[in-house]
């Protein structure tokens, strides 16, 4: 009865559009025959209303017309009213049109003539239209910008859904920004200037505070906005937000083992069968998405394949690089169920491709923004050296050339009978050293990867969006440190004592500022080994403390306490990393909740990997122990790491 319903009124919705797209037609037919009977505001309005059926169709171009034609007479008629409507609607068209430019022109006009009428409302309105360009554009500090001056200027204005508005749109762009904490404020404040019976406001409020909550982990508020959602969607399922709500709780369930349950809740839910009406809404691909991805799960693979395929072309449509490289390897594992391993094949070198590129093109994009400048400076310096050292050295070879002839070949010979006589020690060797230098090449990936350099740099951009010029020097130093101490461990086996204990506080450092000071570290470090500074396997401990800050704090419900401490016994180091968070056994419970599960266990297996390694070579007291702590009553208080670090007797 209610799948009916649904496709009863939306047939009546269509033929609605239908008729007063031809009556306004006619209309508009009939006034150009006789201009006397119909008065410039009735050719306003008519146009308006051509123009809303036709944005509604997603004929944007056309309806830019329209509302451009009701601009320009509301202009000449001097109605505030039109004006603004006309003006605000051109805007929303040229940006779904990407011709910012227009944009940008039409909302100089309307800004000249609030600030002629001296119209704070209309002014502010102004400023928000302004900032969403910007934010489009992605020139966030502009948009941050313009949202503030709004602000200052609403302070004494008493418009409760302008309040609204102007708080969801500079929350949207915290929210981009990862400045989650200022974003959420945002939100919550929102919800003050709307009356709680407007459904779909609300629901539009939650589902953002859904975004922000899960990127935070905080699992038990997600939760709770997830059913106060589904709550105010069963009064009216066929919003677009509800849509969002139930592909998140369906997608939930699959995450969880229950891929049945995801389709039941989706099929009691929402007509399928009239789903094209989500079309042109972004939620629309991940819809479609998840439907495969619980096909698949349940083992129906051809229909699996029919919405991927789907969702793929909708990502494709929308230049949305992360999903198409998701979609591409889920058609390429569905295909290889069903035994088509040409198309699987095809899927997955398709999504390696573009995900190379992708990553690539963040990378450099990223680290290029720290140091480019100085980089660049260091070079032109390196190069012009370079030039005048090649020139003296050529006049030199020359002199020496028959020289070094000679002297290569008994270099040759000589390295030639060593090799031979010493085959299978050196065959031994090259084994090891590769997979150290295989193993060294994952610790520099697994440290610097690239959800921990987005968000570091996301911090950093934050202190410059905030004007915190001091506070983001001070990051930018630390950072730009780490990534200069990291690549030069990287190079060798071993390091310093005292440069890797530099190196694991810059580390920490920068995560607490990440972290927002969520967690507090404390050394103990026995000063032998400071002023020993003996060599020790580096970037061991490293992995051991991201574990503990993402593992272990992330979750907890009080403020993290990070202990590390070095002491000397005979030969090695003993190093400790304790931590008061939520334990292993937690921890593991809510393992595919966070997003670095599998980098955090890579890093951890290419440490345990490198240990394994060294204990080839000679070092066979490198080893690591976890011990689980416990209070009196039995609960976990958190973990202990010992990482047992020979000392090498020669320096590297």
């Amino acid at each position: 009865m209610t799948a009916f319903r649904t496709r009863f009124l939306t047939t009546c919705i269509v033929i609605l559009i239908f008729v007063s797209n031809n009556y306004a037609q006619d209309i508009e037919h009939k006034q150009q025959d006789f201009p006397v009977l119909y008065s410039l505001k009735d050719t306003i309005n008519l146009h308006l209303k051509r123009g809303d059926s036709l944005s509604a169709l997603g004929e944007n171009e056309e309806a830019k017309v329209k509302y451009t034609k009701a601009f320009q007479l509301a202009r000449k008629r001097s109605d505030k009213k039109s004006l603004l409507k006309a003006g605000i609607r051109i805007v929303y068209e040229s940006v779904e049109l990407n011709q910012f430019d227009e944009a940008q022109e039409t909302l100089s006009f309307i800004e000249s003539y609030c600030q002629k009428i001296k119209d704070t409302i209309c002014l502010v309105e102004v400023k928000k239209r302004y900032g969403g360009i910007y934010h489009e554009m992605g020139d966030y500090k502009k948009a941050l910008n313009v949202f503030n001056q709004g602000f200052d200027m609403i302070k004494n204005v008493d418009d409760d859904a302008l309040h609204h508005n102007l708080l969801l749109a500079r929350g949207s762009l915290l929210f981009d920004i990862e400045n989650f904490k200022e974003a959420k404020e945002d939100y919550k404040n929102a919800l003050k200037y709307i009356d709680n019976n407007d459904t779909k406001k609300v629901i539009n409020v939650y589902t953002s505070l859904i975004g922000i909550y899960g990127d935070l982990g905080k699992i038990d508020s997600t939760y709770y906005y997830f059913k106060e959602s589904v709550k105010l969607c069963d009064k009216d399922p066929n919003m677009v937000n509800c849509l969002t709500v139930y592909n998140n709780m369906a997608y939930t369930y699959l995450e969880n083992g229950e891929p049945q349950k995801g389709l039941d809740l989706i099929k009691n839910n929402i007509d399928l069968k009239n789903l094209d009406r989500f079309k042109k809404y972004g939620i629309y691909g991940a819809f479609m998405h998840t439907m495969g991805a619980i096909f698949y799960e349940m083992g129906a693979y051809s229909k699996a394949v029919n919405y991927f395929e789907i969702a793929l072309e909708f990502s494709i449509k929308n230049n949305n690089i992360p999903s198409i490289i998701l979609t591409n390897e889920d058609l390429s594992r569905t295909y290889e169920a069903l035994g088509d391993y040409k198309q699987a094949i095809v899927f997955l070198k398709e999504s390696k491709k573009i995900k190379s590129d992708f990553d690539n093109k963040e990378i450099k994009e990223k680290i290029a923004k720290l140091e480019a400048k100085k980089l660049l400076i260091e070079n032109q310096k390196k190069l012009s050296n370079l030039r005048e050292v090649n020139l003296k050295q050529g006049e030199e070879i020359s002199k020496v050339k028959l020289f070094s002839y000679v002297l290569a070949f008994f270099l040759v010979l000589i390295l030639s009978t060593l090799l031979y006589h010493e085959h299978k020690n050196k065959v031994r060797f090259h084994q090891i050293n590769e997979e150290l230098s295989l193993n060294r090449f994952k610790s520099l990936r697994s440290m610097m990867n690239p959800h921990f350099l987005f968000n570091s740099f996301s911090a950093l951009q934050n202190y410059i969006l905030k004007n915190q010029n001091l506070k983001a020097v001070e990051y930018m130093t630390e950072l730009s440190g780490l990534i200069r101490k990291v690549l030069s461990s990287s190079d060798s086996i071993y390091t310093c004592f005292n440069k890797e204990l530099d190196l694991l506080k810059s580390y920490v450092n920068i995560e607490k500022e990440r972290f927002e000071e969520s967690f507090d570290a404390i050394y103990q470090v026995d000063e032998r080994i400071v002023n020993a500074n003996p060599t020790i396997p580096s970037m061991v401990i490293q992995p051991y403390i991201e574990n503990a800050i993402i593992h272990g704090f992330s979750h907890a419900n009080k403020k993290g306490l990070l202990e590390l401490s070095f002491q000397q016994e005979q030969k090695a180091i003993i190093c400790k990393i304790k931590d008061n968070g939520i334990g292993r056994e937690e921890a593991e419970r809510l393992k595919k909740k966070g997003n670095d599960t599998l980098h955090l266990s890579i890093a951890t297996r290419n440490t345990n990997e490198r240990l394994r390694i060294l204990n080839k070579i000679g070092s066979h007291n490198a080893g690591v122990r976890i011990n689980d702590l416990f209070f009196e009553s039995g609960t976990p208080k958190g973990t202990e790491v010992v990482i047992t670090l020979p000392i090498n007797q020669k320096r590297n």
